[in-house]
């Protein structure tokens, strides 16, 4: 099942919201084709906010949205093709090292100051969101995306929206996401990059929660000694559990950009 004038040829990821097929448009053009599902009524609403706002933005580090089609039998975005894979995929084997962690700040900092500044907050900065590609890393998927003047965390299940390993304590306490929330998802997300684990290890939802909003991550000047100084201060500055007492993402591209790799 695709859209009129758009060919599937294979699946290439998979995510909380639906599945992504590399496809081609008229004139052999290669995009990437979202279809979401279940086709709820929720999901419809996503899937137009989504749209909509795919269709607004314009960064070099979001993969851009080209068409969105409703139909009552699915519900598709067409996407700009990224040759790459997930950072998600990366890191199942380790740590990426120093440099892919820098590029991952700066990269998706830069996404991230961008959206904040047209008052949009993503809600989903997760390893699986951030792709790896020769020419940088990207941020994709905007289907948690909302406008600031938007509020409501909760779902209509009632149940918290984002991967609970990046999420900061403001979100577990059922508060509503800020810029400073993907602040701190990128922040657990480079963690991971740099350390090869995520700053709280998922033992239970319980226990995982307790740890994220009462206790500090393993210090990365233990974890990581060769690593950079200033890199990993950097880092455990956007995992404070004050959002007040974190960097801004523009902040932390512009402190990730003065980072030497070597020192």
């Amino acid at each position: 099942m695709a859209p009129a004038g758009y060919e599937l040829e294979r699946l290439v990821g998979r995510g909380a919201n639906g599945r992504v097929y590399l496809a081609r448009a008229q004139g052999d053009r290669p995009v990437a084709v979202k279809i979401l599902e279940p086709l709820s009524v929720e999901s419809r609403r996503r899937f137009a906010r989504e749209a909509e706002l795919g269709r607004q933005l314009r960064h070099p580090a979001l993969v851009e949205t080209y068409d969105s089609v409703l139909l009552e039998e699915g519900a598709f975005l067409v996407l700009e093709y990224v040759p790459g894979r997930p950072l998600s995929e990366a890191i199942a084997g380790g740590a990426i090292g120093v440099l892919g962690t820098l590029g991952l700040i700066r990269d998706v900092g830069g996404a991230l100051a961008y959206l904040h500044g047209v008052q949009v907050v993503h809600r989903d900065v997760t390893p699986r969101n951030i792709l790896q590609t020769k020419l940088g890393t990207r941020l994709c998927d905007l289907g948690l995306a909302r406008p600031l003047n938007v509020t409501t965390l909760l779902t209509d299940a009632g149940s918290l929206v984002g991967t609970l390993e990046y999420l900061g304590p403001e979100l577990v306490r059922g508060e509503d996401a800020q810029p400073a929330s993907d602040v701190y998802a990128l922040g657990a997300s480079a963690y991971h990059a740099l350390a090869g684990r995520p700053p709280f290890l998922f033992e239970s939802l319980v226990s995982l929660a307790n740890s994220i909003s009462f206790n500090a991550p393993p210090d990365l000047r233990r974890t990581c000694p060769s690593a950079p100084p200033k890199l990993t201060e950097l880092i455990q500055s956007m995992l404070e559990k004050d959002p007040t007492d974190r960097p801004s993402a523009l902040e932390a591209v512009t402190l990730a950009r003065g980072i030497n790799p070597e020192v």
